[in-house]
């Protein structure tokens, strides 16, 4: 005869338990989840096994499901939870009552509750993960496992430009424990896992916003290879050398890059970010800089091309110096000069040596070009103002000055 399915788990926890009166055990045990779903309490649960659609766990001495919409949190795929299963087995989880159904006996958990803590990733640290997927571009991980999935799951992706040897992208399957770099988080603030070190601007958005920069680059060079680039000493770069950036000039910027040493320094501008390849492209602007290099493949005297060492030495240090003053507070010197069609310009100095360009702020008004000229006019030769050095535009100082209610009143006079 063919117990029901109430009948077998009694008959079950008979024999493993040796309880004679277990029928009042299993009543007991229904009764109390009974009250706990009344109450709404949480309780503990483990994962025992997978089915199609989620697992079978163990709650309150009883078994019961839960379906993978319905854990402590959600894979965007089954494929996903079926990789991680056999880390999640044994491990405690806590759940809510969501039904109980005595003949045939059924109970229904929900395990999507509030359970755990935020967890604080360090950054460059490594951490044991589990690949919960495989695409062409990279593998998406879960380092949840290396804390016992104390702080739930945390997944991350590990982009195949960040994997340290093609042969283990391809050996990788989900399912597979992989230990991980942790980058840092981009700007929608998901985790990024990488083999190596990679300064974290790379996908935070912050090289991006620098796009318009002059900045020093580094030239690397070794025989028989073309040179490498360099910004600050941590960002690989590329110097493109097209028509469309070097009209007219594409030919001698090619010479030039040629002749360029290992370890020479350039000023260049960055054109764009190329974040997924870890690429800055840049602009070679200087051209007396082009032409001091491309001099090297010309005979000493040639009359087409000038080069001044010394002056090119003053021009660096110049840059330098220059360079070295953004984003402090400076004292800036007022003078007045003719300019076109007899009208008096005035001309802003920084140390009386470097000339800048004005612009006028207030925090609480919004003052107009008009009002901006205006204010100009009332300056007098010989006022110094305090400014902050904000950048570098064509070889002039940017500078701002942030005038206070007092002064914006009297100079608006």
């Amino acid at each position: 005869m063919r117990l029901s399915g109430f009948n077998h788990l009694l008959f079950w926890l008979k024999k493993r338990l040796g309880i004679s009166d277990h029928k009042s055990y299993l009543l007991t045990l229904i009764e109390n989840l009974e009250r706990q779903k009344e109450e709404n309490n949480a309780l503990a649960f483990r994962i025992v096994s997978i089915k199609n659609k989620g697992f079978v766990v163990k709650v309150g001495g009883l078994f019961a499901y839960g379906s993978f919409d319905h854990m402590p949190w959600q894979y965007p795929s089954y494929e996903a939870w079926r990789a991680v299963f056999p880390y999640l087995t044994d491990r405690l989880f806590y759940c809510k009552i969501h039904t109980i159904r005595k003949e045939p006996l059924f109970i229904l958990i929900n395990g999507n509750i509030p359970q755990f803590k935020k967890p604080q990733l360090k950054q460059n640290d490594l951490y044991i993960g589990i690949i919960l997927n495989k695409t062409n571009y990279g593998l998406f991980i879960d380092i949840g496992f290396h804390f016992g999935w104390e702080y739930g799951s945390l997944v991350g992706m590990l982009h195949i430009s960040d994997v340290a040897e093609r042969s283990l992208f391809e050996k990788a399957e989900a399912g597979n424990s992989r230990e991980v770099l942790f980058l840092g988080s981009n700007d929608k603030e998901q985790l990024v896992f990488g083999d190596k070190s990679v300064p974290e601007e790379w996908f935070t958005g912050e090289l991006e916003k620098r796009v318009g920069e002059m900045v020093w680059v580094k030239v690397t060079k070794i025989k028989g290879k073309p040179p490498g680039f360099q910004v600050e000493g941590r960002y690989d770069a590329t110097l493109p050398v097209l028509k469309s950036i070097y009209p007219g000039r594409s030919g001698k910027v090619s010479q030039a890059i040629r002749n360029l040493e290992d370890e020479e320094i350039i000023r260049c501008e960055i054109v764009s970010v190329d974040s997924r390849n870890r690429s800055i492209h840049l602009k070679w602007v200087l051209d007396w800089e082009i032409d001091a290099k491309l001099a090297r493949n010309y005979h000493i005297g040639d009359p087409n091309i000038l080069v001044d060492e010394d002056r090119n030495s003053v021009l660096d240090k110049e840059f330098e110096e220059k360079h070295s003053l953004i984003g402090q507070r400076v004292q800036v010197s007022v003078r007045k000069k003719g300019g076109r069609f007899n009208r008096v310009q005035n001309q802003y100095l920084i140390r009386d040596r470097f000339e800048g360009i004005l612009t006028i702020s207030n925090d609480s008004y919004r003052i107009s070009k008009k009002e901006m000229k205006q204010i100009e006019l009332n300056l007098t030769e010989g006022d110094v103002i305090e400014c902050e050095v904000t950048g570098l535009d064509r070889g002039k100082l940017m500078i701002k000055w942030n005038v206070s209610q007092d002064e914006l009143t009297n100079l608006r006079i």
